[in-house]
């Protein structure tokens, strides 16, 4: 398995009442952009549109500077949501982390 990760585990629910504890676990995880970042959601049971948003914004300076950052989410309703908000094309999303942490580095279509 690769160490080359920073690996953030996000449970419970990712909604307006807890995105900004979650937005600084990412933030802080981000600060290091030589390494990948795999976004653990195994554990969560619900995201909205915010949680969504903060996703999708605070890894864009990872991926615009070709850092690359992947999703864990096995089958479910969030994974749903991933989906219908298209975020499978943004992101690799991986059934289980031993997936994401093997995955070969490269670029994805987002």
């Amino acid at each position: 398995m690769t160490t080359n990760a920073r690996v953030v585990g996000i449970s419970g629910e990712l909604d307006l009442h807890s995105v900004d504890e979650a937005s600084e676990a990412l933030g802080r995880a981000i600060a290091d952009r030589d390494r990948r970042l795999v976004i653990d959601l195994r554990r969560c049971s619900f995201i909205d549109s915010t949680g969504l948003a903060t996703i999708i914004h605070v890894t864009r300076p990872l991926r615009e500077n070709g850092s690359r950052v992947a999703l864990v989410c096995p089958s479910g309703d969030v994974r749903k949501l991933l989906e219908l908000a298209a975020l499978n094309l943004t992101f690799p999303i991986h059934d289980r982390l031993e997936q994401a942490l093997e995955a070969p580095v490269e670029p994805h279509a987002g």
